[in-house]
């Protein structure tokens, strides 16, 4: 008589397995303050792709939604909420003793700096200063005329839209549509996205801006740049 080999039970680990809190804000702005600042050139040794960016700034990640020509207050998350507790986080892992951020309609990086490495806070008010920037008439004359016709377009668009904008001509009025801000990525990263970082240091950041709004009939600032 044969007997029955007793059937034995499978155990699924799925039954078991939890998938991982996702980190929040605090605790990677805590493990990336465990790091101790470091200059570019370090940074592109030890981080040959780029240093990793804050969630809250990286293109990949971020939610926050604003117009880069607007006050900072009107700065927000996909919820609504303002990035008030994040400011003081590190802007990076590792921290930037100095950092560059690269734009499409700016021929010269914007620069920030502190000794226990660029914040959180340093890269919105940077970025938003940026915009309030008076464009200098030397700068000016060197625009096609095409590029001063659209660029003075968006000028007085601009005006009508966002009083608050000075009357001087502002480098935030350079940017016509494109001023959502879309994320910041690392220069080796962002080559892959924007051919137009290519030849920039490759411990620096480049600034996605997205179109925000238009003009009808108006060619895209982007058709004649700098």
């Amino acid at each position: 008589m044969l007997h029955e080999q007793p059937k034995h039970r499978s155990l699924s680990l799925r039954k078991f397995w939890k998938a991982p809190k996702p980190m929040t804000y605090d605790q990677w702005a805590a493990i990336a303050s465990a790091h101790l600042p470091v200059n570019p050139t370090q940074a592109i040794h030890t981080h040959p792709v780029g240093v990793e960016v804050h969630p809250m700034l990286s293109k990949y990640c971020t939610t926050l939604v604003f117009d880069v020509l607007e006050p900072a207050e009107y700065i927000v998350d996909a919820q609504g909420h303002g990035p008030m507790s994040l400011l003081t986080h590190p802007a990076t892992s590792p921290p930037l003793l100095k950092l560059e951020i690269f734009t499409f309609f700016r021929n010269v990086p914007l620069i920030l700096e502190n000794s226990g490495g660029v914040t959180f806070r340093q890269v919105l008010e940077g970025i938003l200063g940026l915009m309030t920037e008076t464009v200098r008439g030397r700068e000016a004359r060197e625009w096609s005329d095409e590029r001063r016709e659209v660029i003075y377009r968006w000028f007085w668009h601009n005006r009508q839209r966002n009083r608050h904008m000075d009357h001087c001509l502002l480098a935030g009025d350079t940017l016509g549509e494109f001023t959502k801000f879309e994320g910041l990525l690392p220069v080796p990263q962002a080559c892959a996205l924007d051919s137009r970082a290519l030849t920039l240091p490759k411990a620096a950041l480049w600034l996605f801006l997205g179109a925000n709004s238009t003009i009808p009939y108006l060619r895209p600032i982007t058709d004649f740049p700098v």
